[in-house]
């Protein structure tokens, strides 16, 4: 769907200058009518914005797809050897701190959802 700025604002539940930096920066793209195909730009949204510089509501907000969220594996590890492969060790380590991290973000989402509801 097309949309105008402000209406992408609204759509993403940002300020209208955080879609004109977006645009600015070319974390989204317009078409040849200066709109905004929603679908699309919520992707590059997700793909190409820096999570350490982003406010809490931004970070929190409802609009992002779940779909883009698939687990990865992280490149391999060498430690002094010849074996690509990574460790099982490594992997274990990765795999440990990943969960944590999802497990924070999730409890951050939460936590903004019930302050955006007032309790």
């Amino acid at each position: 769907m097309r949309m105008g700025w402000r209406e992408y604002a609204r759509h993403r539940g940002v300020t209208l200058r955080a879609v004109q930096k977006a645009i600015e920066s070319g974390r989204i793209v317009l078409d040849e009518n200066k709109k905004i195909d929603a679908a699309q730009a919520d992707k590059d949204w997700v793909l190409n914005t820096d999570i350490s510089r982003v406010g809490m509501t931004e970070a929190a907000s409802p609009q992002v797809p779940q779909d883009l969220f698939t687990p990865v594996e992280p490149p391999a590890c060498k430690h002094g050897s010849d074996d690509d492969a990574p460790r099982s060790d490594d992997l274990e380590e990765y795999r440990k701190n990943r969960a944590i991290r999802e497990r924070f973000n999730a409890m951050l989402q939460a936590a903004e959802g019930k302050r955006v509801e007032g309790e």
